[in-house]
């Protein structure tokens, strides 16, 4: 269900749906679902009148299934009702906001909710920051600016004219269009012949320009058939009405009627978000508007405006912003009146979480709003702008390295080493250790741990000081893993980790293993590598390779390209790991081996266009098919990718198997089998808006192998599933068919998995295996 959600001093206001209410007739296992996606928040229990009958938590279905026999199975199919608890703490409709927001501040309970005298839940409160949602976009500080499009009068009353700057304003990738609405009543023309100029200007010009309520009606139909949310802003009480019959997404009540009491009221009862414009108002308004909508647990936010068109410069005060959203403790942004897209990209930077930009096809057109608007060829680059700059501002938290950042630590950063070479039987002093990279090693801040531990073995200068050179250190450098997964098995999926060769032997004793991934460096090549490689365990494990894609010299492997040289230096890399799986496959099961690869069709400072990522991909296509039948004991399963990977310490630009018609298009081009990075994937589809679930459903039939992981949009790839974004309950649902009857393999691909004996390889499987059970 959707639902909307505003802040009151810190506290979320939510309306009764899912995923802070849920029918107590439902199974358990649905409150689970629930509960991951609202991050723990306990559910308000309803009766199917809405009725509130308890309410439900995490802690409460632990306690309830600690203190049964029965099979978790069985359980998770109970009703919900059973497990609630019956005497849930709730607050009146008619309380007010200060006192809710005390429940939750004394730490009594982590949500209320709001019932009437039925105690049929209207709202249900929560903490968090000050967030709304239009049409499912969360608008608030932690996302991209919600952008709106205002059409207003630049229609010029042509039904045609406003169409094209709906489809205009979809090709920019705006969130929402906005339009206005007035009935015959708005203004009183019985003594038009007494107005001042400027009135019977703007009368006269409302007049001609205005749209009538079947040809709004086709627009807004037009609208939503685009997937853009449709605002309208009714200039009084009448054209409200007209306008509920529409289903615009959102409300906008203009600079105007922020003074409107009787207006915002009844805008209130649509029960839907407002968004309201304070041009015109005395901070003392704005307030007390603010006041009129806490009260009533209505969604909204306030846009900084100056009602003058065009704005001059020294009035627009983008600084205004700031304080704004602190007032009122709701998102804040600006309606912009003057068409310099600098200033709308630095009110981004100002806090501007939503803005709004009259656009036109014509500035020098005749008429009130056109030379304080934007122009269609404008449009692109001012939303791609914007975009771009919130994504660098941020969010105001304690630093964390970035993905790209933990990479290049690892690299260029510091283990700790001895300053020396040292015997056996040393006792070390601070004057032995010294730093080397890379970073893979002890971190330097653990060097008091080791003062005056005795060395057990010969240790060489510049040697990265490991717990395997002390006898007695009770720290150890290998887990031992009980690490079996009975439920994933049942259900298809056969389990593997990626390796190297230096950790083979330990890793695979440490698992109950179907398959191993090598992950190669171009300096493995040169390895014998057979030494590496303990038969005992090698020999009943499929083996599957991963094809190096970055190589010393700065070369990146790239199938996709144009230039001959790259093509060939291609052909001698696969050839040179190819020579060496040979070595390696008498060792393992017999069979075909998989080799995944990553096909290239990067860029460096932009994405490509559609049609030259076309182009890659169809040279990529023909080129592997080339590959695969030189190699045929090998299958190539290229892997799907993110739109920004990282090569060589900076970040690039992907074009080629990262959004789903790039995929779709070279499953269609080739017969070829593909490598799903679940985490890839994901940032993919968040960066172009497409359903991952839907996406792995298309393409099921063509999925040979899946490397599993979370993410966090933008750059967080390749977490410990649980520590991102993803609901695997719905990934494990959307790779059913994939499984078949032959089962599939999936790799838990985790960055810096193989540390601790594989601790974070086995700690991620274990949970997708509880969500594999939730989801069968």
């Amino acid at each position: 269900m959707k639902y909307t959600k505003v802040t009151i001093d810190m506290t979320q206001i939510h309306y009764a749906s899912e995923p802070y209410v849920v029918d107590s007739s439902l199974p358990l296992r649905h409150a689970l679902n629930l509960l991951r996606k609202n991050g723990g928040i306990p559910l308000a229990v309803v009766n199917q009148n809405l009725q509130l009958v308890g309410s439900i938590s995490n802690v409460d279905i632990l306690d309830r299934i600690g203190s049964t026999e029965r099979d978790l199975i069985d359980i998770l199919e109970f009703p919900i009702g059973l497990y609630a608890n019956t005497t849930p703490y709730c607050a009146s409709i008619l309380d007010k906001p200060e006192t809710i927001a005390g429940l939750l501040q004394n730490g009594l309970c982590r949500s209320v909710p709001v019932v009437d005298s039925e105690r049929i839940v209207k709202r249900i409160i929560t903490g968090g920051k000050s967030n709304i949602t239009i049409k499912g976009v969360e608008i608030g500080e932690d996302f991209e600016p919600f952008m709106i499009a205002e059409i207003g009068v630049n229609h010029n009353g042509s039904i045609d004219e406003a169409a094209e700057l709906i489809y205009h304003s979809k090709e920019a990738c705006f969130n929402a269009v906005k339009f206005q609405h007035r009935s015959q009543y708005t203004y009183d023309c019985s003594n038009f012949h007494t107005y001042d100029i400027g009135t019977q200007y703007l009368i006269t010009q409302i007049n001609e320009t205005s749209l009538d309520l079947d040809q709004l009606r086709l627009l807004v139909e037009l609208a939503k058939s685009l997937e853009l949310a449709v605002i309208i802003t009714p200039f009084d009480e009448v054209a409200l009405e007209d306008i509920k019959a529409l289903n615009p997404d959102a409300l906008k009540v203009a600079s105007c009627d922020l003074r409107s009491t009787r207006l915002i009221t009844r805008c209130i009862e649509t029960n839907l978000p407002l968004i309201l414009s304070t041009g015109m108002s005395y901070e003392r308004e704005i307030l007390e508007a603010s006041q009129l909508l806490q009260a009533s647990f209505t969604p909204h936010c306030f846009l900084h405006c100056n009602s003058t068109y065009p704005t001059p410069l020294e009035d627009i005060n983008l600084s205004y912003i700031d304080r704004l959203a602190k007032l009122t403790g709701v998102p804040a942004g600006l309606s912009c009146h003057l068409p310099y897209s600098e200033l709308v990209i630095a009110s981004v930077a100002a806090g501007a979480s939503i803005l709004e930009c009259h656009i036109t096809k014509d500035q020098k057109a005749a008429g009130t709003d056109h030379s304080s608007s934007f122009e269609v060829s404008q449009l692109k680059n001012l939303v791609k702008s914007c975009r771009t700059v919130s994504r660098a501002i941020g969010t105001c938290v304690p630093r964390t390295p970035s993905q790209g950042e933990l990479a290049n630590r690892l690299s260029l950063g510091k283990s700790l080493s001895y300053s020396k070479a040292l015997k056996k039987g040393h006792c070390l002093t601070v004057q032995d250790f010294s730093g080397t990279s890379p970073a893979s090693g002890i971190s330097l801040d653990q060097e008091s741990l080791y003062v005056g531990k005795i060395i057990s073995c010969d240790v060489n200068a510049f040697e990265h000081v490991s717990p395997k050179h002390f006898d007695n250190s009770k720290i150890t450098d290998e887990i031992k893993l009980a690490a079996d997964f009975p439920i994933l098995r049942q259900s298809g999926y056969k389990i593997g980790i990626p390796v190297r060769f230096h950790d083979f032997n330990n890793l695979v004793n440490a698992f109950h293993l179907d398959f191993v991934e090598f992950h190669m460096s171009s300096h493995d090549l040169d390895l014998d590598v057979i030494k590496y490689v303990d038969s005992k365990w090698s020999k009943h494990l499929e083996l599957v390779v991963h094809a190096i894609e970055q190589f010393p010299d700065g070369f990146i492997f790239d199938l996709t390209s144009c230039e001959q040289d790259k093509i060939d230096r291609c052909h001698y890399e696969i050839s040179r790991l190819v020579s060496c799986v040979n070595l390696l496959k008498p060792q393992f099961k017999p069979g075909r081996t998989t080799v995944v690869v990553n096909l290239g069709g990067f860029s460096k400072s932009s994405f490509m266009s559609d049609e030259q990522a076309f182009l890659r991909t169809e040279i990529a296509a023909k080129k592997l098919a080339d590959m695969s039948m030189m190699y045929p004991d090998y299958e190539f399963m290229p892997q799907t990718m993110p739109p920004y990977p990282w090569h060589q310490g900076g970040r690039s630009y992907h074009n080629v198997l990262t959004k789903g018609s790039s995929i779709e298009k070279f499953l269609d081009m080739s017969n070829t089998r593909i490598c799903l990075d679940i985490s890839h994937t994901a940032l993919s589809c968040a960066e172009y808006q497409e359903d991952l679930h839907q996406l792995i459903r298309t393409i099921s039939t063509r999925i040979g192998h899946v490397h599993i992981s979370d993410a966090a949009y933008p750059g967080g790839e390749g977490l410990e599933i649980g520590h991102g974004k993803l609901d695997f309950r719905k990934i494990h649902q959307a790779l059913v068919p994939s499984i078949g009857s032959k089962g599939i393999r999936i790799v838990p691909e985790i960055w810096q998995g193989h540390l601790d004996g594989g601790h974070k390889f086995m700690t991620s499987l274990q949970r997708y295996e509880t969500f594999v059970l939730e989801g069968s």
